[in-house]
């Protein structure tokens, strides 16, 4: 994997807590690494599997190709669903 491609958390082995960063290009900071906290890059698609059977999370961008067919139809049938009514407007 490219570098860029690489996906980022900060994981303290003492408990077990993980942090996810706002990017994957960023030193780990200060603060976490007073904590205690380590920056795991999980580097192939083999350790990414694995931190998802783990933590039952999804790697969104292994799963979701914003450039797909789908991603266009899910977008379409957003923006032509009917407005949800009831919530801003007043009781009748």
């Amino acid at each position: 994997m490219h570098h860029s491609e690489k996906s980022v958390i900060y994981r303290n082995p003492r408990t077990g807590e993980t942090r996810y960063p706002p990017r994957n290009d960023q030193p780990i900071p200060p603060v976490y690494a007073r904590q205690g906290y380590e920056r795991v890059e999980l580097d192939t698609p083999q350790a990414i599997r694995q931190y998802e059977k783990e933590t039952g999370r999804i790697h969104e961008r292994s799963w979701y190709d914003p450039g797909s067919a789908t991603a266009e139809r899910d977008m379409e049938a957003c923006l032509n669903a009917p407005p949800i009514r009831g919530l801003d407007e007043p009781s009748v």
